[in-house]
């Protein structure tokens, strides 16, 4: 069962030349990912030396693209924009199978607005806006308007995770 693409980026995302949709696919094999990802420390765990970490997407690409990663694991978002560019010729993008193994395949982090706390009315005015455009269906269509899933604006209860 594969779930849909999340809104939020950091939802583990698997790019291959195969199209693997599981961490248990990808033991075994050289991957690499982007450092500050809620993945990261769980994949550090499982892969060990097999797991390498890039400052960012371009460094990461650069290694697939060279083929000193096999794999790649990166976010759906920016997987998918950069391939609508040209970018991961030959990759196919897939959203992770949940995995108890690495929580971010099971509960995504959703994404923030950040603001100073004690400025509640324009903390009230963006959750109002947020909620608009949740009713109105406009993030839908903003995600769709950059050729991803507009099924990612649902993204669930908010929520923070520790």
């Amino acid at each position: 069962m594969t779930r849909e693409p999340r809104f939020a980026h950091s939802s583990p995302c698997i790019y291959s030349k195969s199209g693997r949709t599981t961490v248990a696919a990808m033991m075994g094999e050289q991957v690499g990912t982007v450092s500050g990802f809620l993945w990261v420390a769980e994949f550090k765990k499982l892969l060990g030396s097999d797991f390498k970490l890039y400052p960012n997407p371009v460094a990461l690409a650069q290694d697939l693209e060279a083929g000193r990663v096999e794999i790649g694991v990166d976010s759906y978002g920016t997987g998918v924009y950069a391939q609508n560019k040209g970018s991961y010729p030959g990759l196919v993008i897939k959203v992770s199978e949940p995995d108890p193994r690495v929580q971010a395949s099971i509960q995504a982090a959703q994404c923030n607005l950040l603001y100073t706390k004690a400025n509640t009315s324009l903390g009230a005015a963006i959750d109002a806006d947020i909620v608009a455009m949740h009713k109105d269906g406009s993030i839908a269509g903003y995600l769709k308007a950059f050729g991803l899933d507009p099924s990612g604006a649902d993204v669930g209860e908010p929520r923070v995770i520790n």
